[in-house]
């Protein structure tokens, strides 16, 4: 599997920062750990799990320094991983993401999204104060409706309309106050959907990459998808990261939208993916309407000109390289 080349932005932490990245075994862990290793940075891991085996060998393979042991639900947990690390710049990427299960268990979802955060950011108001703080804000906690056609925006209405997008909105509000109150380096990059082949295939664009390969190779005879018409704002997880570590530099902490600043359909995610492996739609695509979603958004996509003016910063890679790339680790996967 080829990935496209992409180069660091001059933005970031220096050579030589310590950086402490919560959720280095997530997707996006794995490529701002690859980005900061690039950078020159020492980079500390703080994961649930840091004795588990395939959790070091990941730490090893992005060239993370330490893995440290976090539950973002416990203070004492969170404190001990600032002070272990002692850092820098902090990342701020674990959470509770699942929409599902925060419907399921709203207590633990808001005490390790919002709770989590406020620990962090507590911890490093006390301890250190001069470091940075990046945190992975959410499109899900804004009233895209009210967006319109320019797109969601720092200054776009709240509306969390599911658990998780209430954490998130607490966690986002929390980073703003600390900035304001008491001066720290805090900022919120605002992630728009973003994937890679680290990616699960519950996402539906995974799912239909995936399942068009497994299509292709025999082994199933069509795609289910619930629309063809939904429309999202995609981008790839390795761009954003690039940018998300380019956030840990700025001298004027700010939120930020990372996105790809265009809206594409499922049905272009379908098309090219069947385009590619040579498949038709119309024998192969079945649409089921039970995997649409109650309050699914018709559309979404983030403006990004905040990222190009002070990051220097757009997105890199397109909907036909994403599929390729997707297509041709999944093929070597599944074969």
């Amino acid at each position: 599997m080829t990935e496209p080349a992409l180069s660091s932005l001059p933005l970031g932490p220096p050579p030589g920062a310590r950086a402490l990245v919560t959720g280095l075994d997530g997707q996006d862990g794995y490529y701002l750990a690859r980005e900061l290793t690039r950078h020159g940075c020492r980079v500390f891991g703080a994961v649930m799990h840091p004795d588990d085996p395939r959790v070091r060998d990941l730490a090893g393979e992005v060239g993370a320094a330490d893995l440290i042991g976090l539950e973002l639900g416990r203070r004492d947990s969170v404190e001990a991983a600032v002070e272990l690390s002692r850092p820098d710049v902090v990342y701020h990427l674990a959470a509770q993401s699942s929409v599902g299960l925060s419907w399921r268990e709203p207590v633990a979802t808001t005490e390790t999204n919002a709770l989590g955060t406020v620990y962090l950011l507590d911890a490093l108001r006390r301890r250190f104060p001069g470091a940075a703080f990046v945190m992975a804000g959410s499109c899900d906690c804004y009233d895209h409706d009210a967006a319109g056609a320019e797109g969601v925006t720092p200054q776009t209405p709240f509306k969390a309309t599911n658990p998780y997008a209430v954490s998130k909105v607490a966690a986002h509000q929390m980073t703003r106050c600390y900035r304001n109150e008491y001066g720290l380096r805090a900022s919120v990059a605002i992630l728009f959907n973003h994937t890679s082949p680290r990616r699960s295939e519950v996402f539906v664009e995974r799912g239909i990459v995936r399942q068009a390969v497994r299509v292709a190779l025999g082994r199933q005879e069509a795609v289910a998808i619930g629309s063809m018409e939904t429309r999202r704002d995609w981008s790839w997880a390795p761009d954003l990261m690039r940018a998300f570590c380019a956030i840990g530099g700025l001298e004027e902490p700010a939120d930020i939208v990372l996105a790809s600043g265009r809206a594409l359909t499922i049905g272009d995610w379908v098309r090219e993916a069947f385009a590619q492996l040579g498949l038709d739609p119309a024998r192969h695509v079945r649409i089921d309407p039970t995997r649409l979603h109650p309050g699914d958004r018709p559309h979404t996509y983030g403006n990004i000109e905040a990222a190009r003016r002070r990051l220097g910063w757009a997105p890199a890679v397109d909907l036909a390289t994403m599929v390729r790339v997707l297509i041709d680790h999944d093929r070597t996967e599944l074969a």
